[in-house]
């Protein structure tokens, strides 16, 4: 059974960052891991449908497409809350059919997206990171006033990081360790092996 875990957070906050540590972890310990993005998949379709150009690379935005892929996935998920996440290629089942160790979702904003996660046996982690100065940073490619930043931390988690600027090293333990933790609650609450997958 596949371990899924999303991470949630405001934008620039260091969720890419927790996933490709997580997937660096997992593979020295000789598991599978992968990275599934919802944003990835709102991009897609916003190619398909002319609103951004071909070849649109996710994180080289302007301000403008980070815009209509913000509004795009803000349509769908007033259509149907649950498009992104169990919908026709939702993000859920392709990480639970996955066959990975691990799967890791870096951009969760909404709570039926979390719950979607947790529906699966999967963890919610909220990283928020802080200025040298103790304040939130704030990301100067989004609109801050977007309900897919005003949304953040307004549902729980199941387990919360700091990411503070200057300490990257420090995230990296953080997040390893809560990895270990949360593999072996895994096992102690579902009898499941301690790195999924491995005998």
């Amino acid at each position: 059974m596949t371990f899924i875990i999303g991470l949630t957070g405001n934008a620039e906050h260091g969720k890419n960052a927790a996933a490709n540590i997580i997937l660096e972890w997992v593979a020295k310990q000789g598991g599978t891991a992968a990275i599934f993005e919802i944003s990835g998949m709102i991009l897609a379709e916003c190619i398909e449908l002319g609103l951004l150009p071909p070849g649109s690379v996710r994180n080289q935005q302007d301000k403008e497409q980070n815009r209509i892929l913000m509004e795009h996935g803000s349509n769908r998920r007033a259509e149907n809350p649950d498009y992104w996440v169990n919908g026709k290629g939702g993000v859920v089942p392709a990480m639970r059919d996955s066959g990975l160790d691990v799967a890791v979702c870096p951009n969760v904003r909404f709570q039926t997206e979390g719950d979607g996660i947790r529906a699966e046996g999967g963890t919610i982690w909220l990283i928020q990171r802080l200025n040298r100065d103790g304040s939130k940073f704030v990301s100067k490619t989004r609109d801050q006033n977007h309900v897919t930043e005003t949304v953040i931390g307004t549902w729980p988690a199941d387990f919360y990081l700091y990411n503070m600027e200057g300490h990257g090293a420090l995230l990296e333990e953080q997040v390893v360790t809560l990895f270990e933790y949360a593999i072996e609650l895994r096992s102690y609450q579902h009898g499941l092996s301690t790195l999924p997958g491995r005998k």
